[in-house]
């Protein structure tokens, strides 16, 4: 989303119901701060961590900078992220006329939602990690360390709840 619709602007309704227009750069930038989340990926994290760089420093972003990025690997995985979603709608939608709402129509609510999937995908990766720990201070029979750890999952499970709240009926079991 970052690297497609970037400097495009959607409108965001706030808690007061106050409707802001925002660049999607400035949302997920600042959500992904301001909740200091991380990329597990290092070529997901690097890209995000250049583009963060050239908006904080108020330089625009050349069109095909990441394209032809010296690293190897972020100019493929850039190249391979911008063609995954290039598609064509069948004639028969043209011929009859149908209204099909594009990705650009949509943003205010693609971004917001995949957003709050990588939260998601964040919580249970840190509640996989979490079983670990207990698992390992069970084991080690560390009384101390098991306490902690386990209010660490409740609250952990807690935020996946609310979370998962915000995308809707999904329901999340798991991550794997």
């Amino acid at each position: 989303l970052l690297l497609v619709h970037g400097n495009q602007t959607f409108t965001l309704k706030d808690a007061d119901n106050t409707l802001h227009e925002i660049s999607v750069k400035e949302y997920l930038l600042h959500e992904i701060e301001n909740d200091e989340l991380e990329f597990n990926h290092p070529v997901y994290h690097q890209i995000f961590n250049e583009y963060k760089e050239f908006y904080y420093k108020n330089d625009s972003l050349p069109e095909k900078y990441f394209i032809f990025h010296p690293d190897v690997a972020v100019s493929s995985t850039v190249v391979d992220l911008l063609t995954s979603h290039n598609y064509n709608l069948s004639k028969i939608w043209h011929k009859f006329e149908n209204y099909v709402a594009s990705e650009d129509m949509k943003l205010a609510e693609i971004v917001p939602e995949a957003l709050m999937a990588f939260k998601i995908d964040r919580v249970l990766r840190m509640l996989k990690e979490t079983e670990n720990s207990l698992r390992t201070a069970q084991e080690n029979n560390d009384s101390e360390n098991i306490y902690a750890i386990q209010n660490k999952y409740i609250i952990l499970n807690s935020l996946k709840r609310e979370l998962s709240k915000g995308l809707g009926e999904r329901i999340i079991i798991s991550h794997p």
